[in-house]
């Protein structure tokens, strides 16, 4: 009973992840970094690095989700 729990939690976890479209998410990422460290005119604070690429991940991808649904 409890592994088809957790196969059913995995997979949906998976479609969730799916609908976020993460490698769309990446390309975002990619050109993030580089925006921060010109603004900057050197490297950002770690936490400031790492605040600002997991909100934009969860901000873009929740996007993405959206667009799936509708």
């Amino acid at each position: 009973m409890t592994s088809n729990l957790s196969v059913a939690s995995s997979s949906r976890v998976r479609a969730y992840l799916d609908l976020m479209k993460l490698r769309v998410v990446e390309l975002l990422l990619v050109t993030t970094l580089p925006a921060m460290v010109l603004a900057e005119g050197g490297l950002p604070s770690l936490s400031l690095t790492i605040a600002t690429l997991i909100g934009g991940t969860l901000a873009a991808g929740s996007a993405n989700a959206f667009n799936m649904v509708i």
